[in-house]
């Protein structure tokens, strides 16, 4: 999933959302337009909800499949200030009274709620809404950010400023 940054969009010649897809224009010399064209699973505009990019992203059915025993992996991509943070945990952020940046919880409304806590929410749902059987359901999370090529384990109790990056095995 990777979020538009609306100013990355001044060469774009069109977003259609009906045969999801974006053509860009590049201008080149002699004055002569390159048109590039791009088609997606899905298209959202700069003013899908929460919600929209977690049906677009049919997460619903990658948590269905987890249960089932497969692994899952969402992944959010794009340029700095995209979007991505918010839309995979949907928390805003601010500067806390020790002067520390972290998120928001205390204004955190559901319809706010970024894939992760969506996907979270829809994994217990699944599970308390299947039919009662003698089995034991064993739940794992992991939750990782990749920042200038470094994997960090963002679950970890450590503050950013010693975050300890994982190793990749």
């Amino acid at each position: 999933l990777s979020p538009v940054c609306l100013g990355s969009l001044r060469r774009a010649a069109s977003i259609n959302a009906e045969y999801m897809g974006i053509s860009l224009r590049y201008p080149e010399r002699g004055g002569v337009i390159k048109i590039t064209s791009y088609s997606f699973n899905a298209v959202l505009g700069p003013r899908a909800d929460q919600n929209a990019v977690f049906e677009a992203g049919a997460i619903s059915s990658m948590v269905s499949r987890v249960i089932e025993g497969f692994n899952a992996t969402v992944i959010s991509y794009g340029q700095t200030s995209s979007g991505k943070t918010y839309t995979m945990e949907g928390f805003t952020y601010g500067r806390t009274k020790r002067g520390i940046y972290a998120p928001r919880f205390h204004d955190m409304q559901r319809e706010h709620y970024g894939l992760s806590l969506n996907a979270i929410h829809e994994l217990f749902k699944q599970i308390n809404n299947r039919p009662p059987k003698h089995e034991v359901i064993r739940t794992k999370v992991s939750f990782c950010q990749i920042y200038q090529d470094i994997p960090f384990d963002l679950l970890s109790t450590a503050s950013k400023s010693k975050m300890i990056p994982l190793k990749i095995r």
